[in-house]
């Protein structure tokens, strides 16, 4: 979607906008839309019957497994920009880089909005991932 904000000069507003919608929101749908297509691959590789997919024609599988996979890329390209956007904006305000750090990109409002976008525990595995691929790189 399309932002809203008006930041002026104000880096601190920037940089909470851009850890939101950039940095977490498009981290988490590149992350979710790249995931769903390895399960279609999955379920294309294994013939899987009892799956989500059942019921869907291999051409049709086929299809919606390349078009997420575009759309992982292209949301991975967003989310990229993003962190380096934020990345300049710590290297030229620490203030307005402490306040993204603290009540932006801290374990607890990461792990809300992870929830929110996948649900229950039933994706942990889909969390790690994004620990280890994006977070833990990105938020020292």
């Amino acid at each position: 979607p399309e932002s809203k904000h008006e930041f002026g000069h104000d880096l601190k507003a920037l940089a909470i906008a851009v850890a939101k919608e950039g940095c977490i929101d498009e981290t988490l749908s590149a992350l979710d839309a790249a995931y769903k297509a390895e399960l279609i691959g999955y379920a294309l590789e294994t013939e899987l019957e009892s799956t989500e997919y059942s019921g869907i024609d291999k051409y049709t599988l086929v299809w919606i497994q390349k078009e997420l996979n575009m759309i992982a890329m292209d949301e991975s390209r967003h989310s990229s920009l993003a962190w380096r956007t934020l990345n300049w904006i710590c290297n030229v305000d620490s203030e307005a880089c402490d306040e993204v750090k603290t009540n932006i990109l801290n374990d607890n409002k990461l792990e809300q909005a992870f929830h929110h976008r996948f649900g229950s525990a039933d994706n942990l595995q889909i969390m790690q991932l994004w620990r280890e691929h994006y977070l833990e790189d990105c938020i020292e």
